[in-house]
């Protein structure tokens, strides 16, 4: 591959490079490869070395930016003139956002990013009060639009457990606008691209993770004659005739954006109170009930020291039970403390 410079003056045989007088910058023609000198980098670049001794102007990574001078520091940020929104880092064209960013869109990320709470203590006047709150959430905030767009507009499979997550940080609450689009967008793929793929056995086909369990209750759906393909003992295990005596569950393991890290076996994982191991071994027997309790100081989430973080900080799990035949059935999760916004408990 040859390299082309403007004139021939400006091709340093020592960097192998082009190279411009004190005071400009190498400009690329990325349509042609021609690079030249510019006493200017354009919006789009910033002036920065491509090698440490060939000062040239670097242009911004994402479609949509330009390089803002006035910032402190200087940086790339998305251009609004040219109808670019940020979201997550990279700039959306407003024709894909607006959907989520009108006030008056049911589903407007000003409205997504509100975390309403049904009991909040304050201490007030020498005393403990309990109220309702409302709270803006910087990562939803953060990550809401990319989510949308990516999962409704162009069915990533990745951005659609991003927004399936968010809906589970407001803890499956489905008056929460996060939960309401997942939910509708669910409703449209069966209706439209994808009528059979969603049920409550599983996913066939299609884009959206499985949080919910759409028309019939969980109950109804483990009571399913031989769903769950193995006889209980409480001392005596044979895989081999599907006898066990001991509960064999599996994680399906993902990060916040969505990201799969694969199945892993359930120790731990899940426990607030950390155990002795025998005990933590013993929850898995059958006819066994055990009950941790622990106290939890909520600093040590945001702790900058990493050692007083939880080691598993910030995953989200797909519970399954393991068949005696090693076929993976899914586990509902009940949380009985929801608060829907009529005052109800729906679970």
């Amino acid at each position: 591959m040859c390299m082309r410079c403007a004139t021939s003056n400006i091709y340093d045989a020592t960097l192998k490079d082009c190279v411009c007088p004190q005071n400009f910058f190498v400009e690329e023609d990325k349509s042609t490869g021609l690079k030249s000198c510019s006493s200017q980098c354009n919006p789009a670049a910033w002036p920065g070395p491509f090698k440490a001794t060939v000062p040239a102007c670097v242009p911004c990574p994402n479609e949509g930016q330009e390089y803002d001078v006035l910032a402190d520091p200087p940086k790339c940020l998305c251009n609004s003139n040219q109808n670019f929104m940020d979201a997550a880092g990279k700039c959306l064209p407003t024709s894909f956002t607006n959907r989520f960013v009108l006030s008056t869109s049911q589903y407007a990320e000003s409205f997504a990013i509100q975390i309403s709470y049904s009991s909040i203590e304050t201490l007030s006047g020498g005393g403990w009060t309990i109220s309702p709150n409302t709270y803006t959430s910087g990562t939803i905030q953060y990550y809401y639009l990319d989510a949308a767009v990516g999962c409704t507009t162009f069915k990533d499979v990745q951005k659609c457990h991003l927004l399936a997550n968010l809906c589970v940080l407001q803890l499956y609450n489905t008056d929460s606008v996060v939960c309401k689009l997942y939910k509708d967008t669910v409703k449209q793929l069966r209706l439209n691209a994808y009528p059979e793929y969603y049920n409550n056995d599983g996913f066939k086909l299609g884009p959206m993770p499985w949080i919910f369990y759409e028309g019939e209750n969980a109950l109804s759906i483990l009571e399913k004659p031989r769903k769950v393909k193995f006889r209980a003992s409480f001392d005596y295990q044979n895989l081999d005739i599907g006898i066990v005596s001991r509960l064999r569950f599996v994680l399906a393991k993902y990060n916040l954006q969505g990201t799969f890290y694969g199945f892993e076996e359930l120790y731990d994982q899940l426990s607030v109170c950390k155990q002795p191991s025998e005990d933590q071994n013993s929850v898995f027997r059958i006819g066994v009930t055990q009950t941790f309790r622990c106290r939890f100081d909520l600093n040590d989430l945001v702790s900058t020291n990493k050692f007083e973080r939880p080691k598993v900080e910030n995953y989200f799990y797909e519970l399954y039970l393991r068949d005696y035949n090693d076929e993976l059935i899914d586990v509902p999760i009940l949380i009985e403390n929801i608060n829907a916004n009529d005052g109800s408990f729906p679970n």
